[in-house]
């Protein structure tokens, strides 16, 4: 887990982040599971964005934790994150009807893969952040389904884990 050996850095106000009309970004478990996340976040200050993650993404990365000293570290860095970069956590509610729609759709995406897509779709999110394999689908593809159920448009953004 990229977050065993984590300790607190502060930012400089030079680099802390200025949020204005910057995309709204949402990150599943494997995002939050990734080595670049964390490296972006914390080396690159990448993200001028508003990022959240759902319940369900900080309940599987934090299961993910194979013993006491990772999970120490997971709370400790997703505290961080939260402070350091308003990092949101939002609920996985009300977004029943467009995940039996993405069930409907992407016959191969698990439940726990419709609900994190339903979640991004339900709350208007930009930019889908995932390292999940199961999200290589075609763009054309997502692009109709999107457009014939008239949701806002999202893009999957795949990172290396």
């Amino acid at each position: 887990m990229p977050w065993k050996n984590h300790k607190k850095r502060r930012l400089s106000k030079r680099n802390q982040i200025i949020r204005g009309n910057s995309p709204k970004i949402y990150f599943d478990a494997c995002a939050l599971e990734s080595r670049i996340l964390y490296n972006d976040f914390y080396t690159n200050n990448k993200y001028n964005n508003s990022f959240f993650v759902s319940h369900l993404s900080v309940g599987e990365a934090f299961c993910n934790c194979k013993d006491s000293e990772q999970r120490n570290a997971f709370i400790s860095l997703f505290n961080n994150l939260e402070k350091d970069y308003k990092l949101q956590t939002i609920e996985n509610d009300n977004c029943d009807k467009i995940f039996y729609n993405i069930k409907n759709y992407f016959d191969r995406f698990s439940l726990t893969d419709s609900l994190h897509l339903a979640t991004a779709i339900h709350y208007k999110y930009d930019v889908f952040y995932t390292t999940d394999r199961d999200y290589d689908i075609n763009t054309s593809k997502l692009n109709r389904f999107i457009k014939s159920n008239n949701y806002h448009q999202i893009k999957i953004n795949k990172m290396k884990k």
